[in-house]
């Protein structure tokens, strides 16, 4: 099989950026030259698109209540550079009208009342929704403000 094929037998089921493919074609045994050359061209005809796949994932992560620090953390894990990781919060709240530290918020507030439910308020409770929307990778200011009202009386989910 060439390194086309392997390419877009790779992307066949879902997007990847441009460090999975690098990687994926070189596991495969092709040449550094040829992976460059292939990925230069997937790139030119944008089957690969480091930014847009910020986008998708941003959707995704959101759909998942996922913080922007976790989504940041798993994009960079994916070989994803700084600058378009950026680039791709700038567009994705530019094209979607969304301010994504205001839909973190609402999501976190929405994870904080799902664990809360009709439980007792204790220490114990407040520690895992600190430690459960941490996991999610919420800023920590947004957790000390939920966790702050909750404790306050003023939370309201």
């Amino acid at each position: 099989m060439n390194i086309r094929d392997s390419a877009f037998m790779y992307l066949e089921h879902r997007s990847r950026t441009v460090k999975e493919m690098e990687i994926y074609l070189s596991a495969k045994g092709f040449d550094k030259y040829e992976i460059t050359d292939t990925i230069s061209e997937l790139e030119n005809f944008n089957y690969l698109n480091d930014e847009e796949y910020v986008i998708a994932y941003i959707d995704y992560s959101l759909r998942k209540k996922r913080g922007k620090l976790r989504m940041i953390a798993d994009l960079q894990q994916k070989g994803v550079a700084d600058d378009k990781i950026r680039d791709g919060f700038l567009a994705y709240e530019d094209e979607r009208g969304i301010d994504i530290s205001a839909e973190e918020e609402i999501l976190a507030r929405k994870e904080a009342s799902d664990i809360l439910g009709e439980s007792e308020l204790d220490r114990n409770i407040l520690g895992k929704i600190g430690r459960h929307l941490s996991n999610l990778g919420y800023d920590q200011n947004i957790i000390y403000k939920i966790i702050g009202e909750i404790t306050e009386g003023k939370f309201d989910d």
